[in-house]
């Protein structure tokens, strides 16, 4: 059985567009298949005839320090680099249906900053689970399919706050829900599927879009309140998509440009108070969900460096997944 993965809002974006060549030097370069440090695909190769959406292999990843971690959607296990390229560690996720599809991972820090736990959202089941990173052991777990608060139509997105709580961006239902480090559920807010992003005291940011005005990016306290509204503008662009915070407190955000999709994207930094401070484009991969991280510190004023994911699942088993260090070219 075969799990057949719904193209939603977000993933138009990065599902029509050609992947361009892969760069002579990736920093991190992983091959498909099912073996040790390898990653999961699905395309016609495998299935015939292939019923998909769109070809499947790993839908995000992260980059912590000199650590590269990669969601192995289809295997059901996260995997961790080093600087060097080396595997050290494999994360097993147990319990997963025959069918799984892991959208989205989020690492929780211990008491030394290392990842000691990660939570992970599994598309088949709608279960939000998290598990230790030494031996995969089950701590906590939240969710399921359904319409009521509390349980999930598709995660998409999974930020962990502090304390190990965790925020869920559920694009079946248009919420982002949070839950405590136990999985208890506490709230959800209405959510443009738009992408959100925490800052260090634990407030929630997310974009919503006004006919009249644009795009205004709203800040909620931990228990929920509205903090602030400020004005970015942009209402000419399309589907947004927050991927974190910028030097100056402000959002990044990658758009479609005005006349809609024609191979790239544009990655725009924005300062707390909504003035634009850059703008550059790059060319999403196909088929993803989390495809771009920030790459150290933010440079203040500007979008880059940042980490973005290369890969064609089309051609997989050929080829590599690639995590390359990005500049991007200046937006025109």
């Amino acid at each position: 059985m075969t799990f057949r993965h719904p193209a939603g809002p977000l993933l138009l974006v990065t599902a029509l567009c050609l992947l361009a060549a892969l760069p002579a030097h990736a920093d991190w370069a992983l091959a498909f298949g099912q073996g040790k440090g390898q990653v999961g695909f699905l395309n016609g190769s495998l299935v015939k005839p292939f019923e998909e959406a769109s070809p499947l292999g790993p839908l995000a990843f992260r980059v912590l320090g000199d650590q590269a971690w990669v969601l192995d959607s289809l295997g059901g296990r996260l995997l961790a680099f080093d600087g060097a390229g080396r595997l050290t560690a494999t994360v097993v996720v147990h319990g997963l249906a025959s069918n799984t599809l892991l959208e989205d991972f989020a690492l929780v820090p211990g008491p030394d900053g290392k990842p000691e736990s990660v939570w992970l959202g599994d598309a088949a089941d709608g279960l939000l689970r998290r598990v230790k990173v030494a031996d995969g052991r089950l701590l906590a777990q939240a969710g399921g399919l359904g319409d009521q608060p509390g349980r999930f139509g598709q995660i998409r997105q999974i930020e962990a706050g502090p304390g190990g709580a965790v925020f869920v961006g559920d694009v079946g239902r248009g919420v982002v829900a949070v839950f405590d480090g136990d999985g208890r559920f506490h709230r959800e807010l209405p959510w443009q599927r738009s992408g959100f992003a925490l800052d260090p005291a634990g407030n929630l940011g997310m974009i919503d879009f006004a006919e009249a005005v644009g795009y205004l990016w709203r800040t909620y306290d931990p228990q929920g309140r509205l903090l602030r509204t400020i004005h970015l503008g942009w209402g000419d662009h399309q589907n947004p998509r927050v991927w974190g915070l910028t030097s100056e407190g402000g959002p990044l955000v990658s758009f479609v440009p005005p006349g809609g999709y024609r191979g790239w994207l544009r990655l725009v930094a924005f300062s707390d108070y909504g003035r634009s401070l850059e703008a550059v484009q790059f060319q999403p991969p196909p088929s993803m969900n989390r495809f771009v991280d920030r790459c150290g510190q933010p440079v203040p004023g500007k979008v880059g460096p940042f980490w973005l994911a290369r890969a064609d699942f089309e051609a997989a088993p050929a080829g590599r997944f690639a995590i390359v260090r990005m500049a991007g070219e200046k937006s025109k």
